[in-house]
């Protein structure tokens, strides 16, 4: 009677357990879901080939266009980029700090603007990552401990975290034939995985339709991520992401200030502090 007593408390515990991490899961949804400004310096290290790449960026951005400004202080000190679809058109307009001394304009798309970059600057912010939680969260329904296998609070400099693990035990890569016209950046968007990662592995030269009748895609955007959530905003302001051969990415937001109110001016060519 005892020994079933115990049992009985033990699977109780480990219930509410995972009640509770779910519950950690779906406030750092809604946090992401409930930023609408942001302001942040964003400190990156992405696998390029066999090199990780460091850069560093000042950012300010507003999810409802996405509108977008990005001052990069490393490695290329002084670069400054500006998106705003309503204002500006489809291509974003850069400063490239130096030679050849006027601004350019290239689509958000292009070799130029995602040299050395994971990422578009369409997926600045949080809300991509939400996507990427979203599916896994889908994935793991009804076995919720398999995949965020381990949610703990941490202090990380010296600040409270909630230190969260997950994994996609079946990771691996499928066959897909390109719908027609199917850009490599439409396959990202749609599989919620990345599409550098579909161009590497299939060893492409842009980020535009494949010209392939069949090319591999990961199951997943990783095979393990460790996030840090702030305790108070819920956000993931630490995140590092591994993929079949280790750490793919690792970028950490500092300063970060959530849905702050920015000038009438911001994104625009005239903007606060801006060199266009």
């Amino acid at each position: 009677m005892i020994r079933w007593i115990c049992l009985f408390l033990f699977s109780w515990s480990l219930t509410l357990s995972a009640q509770d991490n779910e519950e950690v899961i779906e406030k750092i949804l809604r946090a992401i879901e409930n930023c609408e400004t942001l302001e942040y310096t964003l400190v990156m290290e992405q696998r390029i080939g066999k090199e990780m790449k460091k850069s560093r960026n000042y950012s300010r951005m507003s999810v409802d266009g996405p509108k977008v400004y990005i001052r990069q202080a490393f490695p290329n000190k002084g670069v400054e980029v500006l998106y705003h679809k309503a204002l500006l058109g489809e291509k974003a307009l850069v400063n490239p700090g130096g030679f050849p001394y006027i601004n350019l304009w290239f689509n958000p798309h292009s070799s130029q603007m995602r040299k050395d970059n994971h990422h578009t600057l369409l997926y600045s912010g949080f809300r991509f990552l939400g996507k990427v939680i979203k599916a896994l969260k889908e994935k793991a329904e009804g076995n919720f401990n398999e995949y965020f296998n381990n949610i703990t609070k941490i202090n990380w400099k010296g600040r409270e975290m909630w230190k969260v693990e997950m994994q996609n035990p079946d990771y691996h890569f499928f066959e897909y034939s390109p719908r027609a016209n199917e850009k490599i950046s439409d396959m990202g968007a749609r599989f919620v995985v990345s599409d550098h990662k579909i161009k590497e592995i299939n060893q492409l030269y842009s980020f535009g339709e494949s010209g392939k009748n069949v090319i591999k895609i990961p199951s997943s955007y990783f095979k393990k991520a460790i996030l840090y959530v702030d305790a108070e905003s819920y956000l993931p302001v630490y995140q590092e992401i591994y993929d079949d051969i280790g750490l793919y990415e690792q970028f950490e937001f500092q300063n970060l200030k959530v849905n702050p109110k920015f000038p009438s001016s911001e994104f625009t060519k005239n903007g606060p502090d801006y060199n266009f």
